[in-house]
């Protein structure tokens, strides 16, 4: 994400970043959403546990309502979304072990990035976690051509 952040700043675009904290329990301290605003992302949220660190609470948050909000506080030309796998928009997955393999029949993936060496021929590209000069113009290309939420 981080990277991507980059990338995307480098080309003039306004980037924010909505993570969720699916790890159980509101998120607290330093995290994610702090490194990707030090990455130079116009705006950062972490939700979990009904809690949205900006911060504010209710009973809960779906995707939709969040992505609004991200956009009333700081309009970015893309919205980089960590979390929420099985939400209706285009999706990279990240496969860290064995355990993450389900993770590839998600709908609307478009590419995956392995941790391990993964060559499976797929629908789409499996890049290896060094391949970043491969996967990010990729990723790059795909929010440029379609203004879709990752």
């Amino acid at each position: 994400m981080e990277q991507l952040i980059a990338v995307l700043r480098n080309e003039g675009m306004g980037v924010s970043c909505l993570k969720h904290h699916g790890h159980g329990g509101a998120p607290a301290g330093s995290t994610d959403s702090d490194r990707f605003l030090l990455a130079g992302a116009n705006g950062s949220s972490v939700e979990g546990d009904g809690v949205l660190k900006i911060v504010a609470k209710k009973r809960e948050w779906t995707l939709a309502q969040l992505l609004q909000l991200q956009v009333l506080i700081d309009q970015p030309d893309v919205i980089l979304v960590e979390g929420w796998k099985n939400a209706p928009y285009p999706k990279v997955v990240l496969l860290c072990d064995d355990g993450d393999w389900p993770l590839l029949e998600l709908e609307q993936v478009q590419c995956a990035i392995d941790w391990g060496n993964n060559k499976e021929k797929r629908a789409f590209p499996v890049f290896g976690i060094n391949e970043h000069q491969r996967y990010i113009p990729y990723l790059k290309k795909q929010i440029l051509e379609s203004g879709a939420y990752f």
